[in-house]
């Protein structure tokens, strides 16, 4: 018997986030800010008003509490939030210049916005049908405080099939668990498999996975579960030590706000599975065989040519047709359908419009799984533009938090835009400062054509959590679905500037 080579306890337990949930969705991520406000309203003070382009308080406290820390400058709080804004109001002035050469307008900066609008509908979406749903009661917080006071520790082993698992458990009853993993082990001398790897710390409940725990939460120290499939094989697990630990009641409180995130995390990411697949499964999503073929090829000619360093995968296609027979061939198809559903179709043409292929794991795979990579990518896309035409035909695309955070992204990508424009690509430290003596430059000549309006009484009165300037440290929150930030924070490049308003 081959043993399955163990995986580590960090990939066996689920470590519940409270700042940006993952949830998983028919084969993929959707990711949703909830610790970020959910609502924006037109009245909030402004503390900064650049070229008729406003800075919200709330803008600022996310964009500072989420920002670089070597852009606070200086201990004293006030001249820490004045050296940030400083660093905003330059960022918003290139960004200002960035619009009035019409570089909104360039392919790189629309497609970003394509993308971000997605991300903002299919978020909203989520919002309305699932977050804003879902309660959780004061029983179930108290329950939930209660069984996160069991504590186990467990031991565990892997194999490939159920049928194999089984029999290895048979014979774990018979024998005992750790006689039967070093037969395992004595028997394959060649693969090293370390114990210690099989064995846990100290868990509570809502350190380990929903499955594990439901096949070990009514055994005793010394039993054994039945088979428990995950990541891709079948895991026994033998629970090693209980511990009970008592609760007094003044603790219910200190503890209630944080175990009520945790169900509600818990909650919506169940609550979006369902959802995702109720709207999905009627839609009969089929991919067509051979354009999907051609995709494939065109996305390993786009990679291995280089170009994805220059232009999108459509422009590859579309606009460099002649220099590979594989983008040619995926060309003609251009009005052919490559997914069909009930009430509608991609054609090549437009799917490409939308599609932007993730190379990362392309890196080295064969054929075979280049085409399974690249079906599930497929999937994720059919399923984040049908979730976003729903958004859509509810109305959502003018919900003042997709306009308001859709207009944050652009300004962020016209930035962008602009600073190519100026200093193009270059890297390494020399790189580095000729492109901040460039945009400081350029910041400081714009100053003095385009208006800039600060708002000190506001700003110097906003109360912001930061650790101490002592020892700073910055928190980076990033959506998984696109590996973009939670939210536009500003340039780090910045970070030398003078903190004088």
């Amino acid at each position: 018997m081959i043993p399955r080579l163990p995986i580590p306890w960090s990939s066996v337990r689920n470590w519940l986030g409270m700042t940006v949930l993952a949830l998983l969705s028919a084969g993929g991520a959707i990711y949703l800010s909830l610790s970020l406000p959910v609502r924006h309203t037109a009245d909030e003070p402004y503390v900064a008003i650049v070229g008729g382009r406003t800075i919200s308080s709330r803008d600022f406290l996310m964009n500072y509490e989420f920002g670089y820390p070597h852009l606070k400058i200086g201990t004293d709080p006030v001249a820490r939030k004045r050296a940030y804004l400083r660093a905003m109001v330059n960022e918003l002035l290139i960004t200002h210049e960035g619009f009035r050469r019409g570089f909104d307008a360039s392919p790189r900066v629309h497609d970003d916005d394509r993308r971000t609008m997605t991300e903002l509908l299919t978020e909203a979406l989520i919002q309305n049908e699932v977050v804003a749903k879902t309660r959780v009661t004061d029983a179930e917080v108290r329950e939930a405080i209660n069984r996160s006071k069991v504590s186990f520790t467990l031991r565990y082993w892997g194999e490939p099939t159920e049928t194999r698992a089984l029999a290895v458990r048979q014979s774990m009853y018979q024998e005992g668990f750790m006689t039967v993993v070093d037969s395992i082990r004595r028997a394959h001398a060649d693969v090293r498999i370390d114990p210690a790897m099989l064995e846990s710390g100290e868990m509570n409940a809502f350190m380990i996975e929903p499955d594990v725990l439901a096949a070990i939460k009514d055994l005793g120290t010394g039993d054994i579960s039945a088979p428990v499939a995950m990541h891709g094989g079948y895991y026994i697990f033998q629970v090693t030590g209980i511990k009970r630990h008592g609760i007094m009641e003044h603790e219910y409180a200190g503890q209630y706000e944080t175990m009520k995130k945790v169900l509600l995390h818990a909650r919506y990411d169940e609550g979006i599975q369902t959802f995702v697949a109720g709207f999905m499964t009627p839609k009969r999503v089929v991919t067509k065989a051979l354009p999907f073929g051609a995709l494939c090829d065109a996305v390993l000619a786009w990679k291995s040519s280089g170009d994805q360093r220059s232009m999108m995968l459509r422009d590859a296609v579309f606009s460099a047709a002649a220099s590979d027979p594989r983008y040619r061939s995926l060309a003609r198809m251009k009005d052919d359908p490559i997914v069909i559903y009930e009430g509608g179709q991609f054609t090549v043409g437009q799917f490409l419009d939308v599609f932007y292929p993730s190379l990362k794991d392309l890196a080295d795979a064969d054929p075979a799984r280049v085409r399974h990579l690249l079906s599930e990518q497929v999937a994720l896309t059919v399923r984040d533009q049908l979730l976003a035409g729903e958004a859509r035909r509810r109305g959502l695309d003018t919900d003042p938090k997709v306009v308001h955070d859709r207009e944050l992204w652009l300004r962020k990508a016209v930035y962008d835009e602009t600073c190519m424009r100026l200093i193009g690509s270059g890297a390494g430290p020399e790189g580095m400062r000729r492109a901040k003596a460039v945009l400081e430059r350029t910041a400081d000549s714009l100053r003095t054509t385009i208006p800039i309006t600060i708002n000190e009484q506001v700003l110097d009165t906003l109360q912001v959590n930061e650790p101490s300037p002592t020892r700073p440290l910055g928190m980076q929150v990033f959506k998984l679905g696109s590996k973009r930030p939670a939210i536009p924070v500003t340039d780090g490049i910045w970070g030398s500037l003078d903190p004088a308003l």
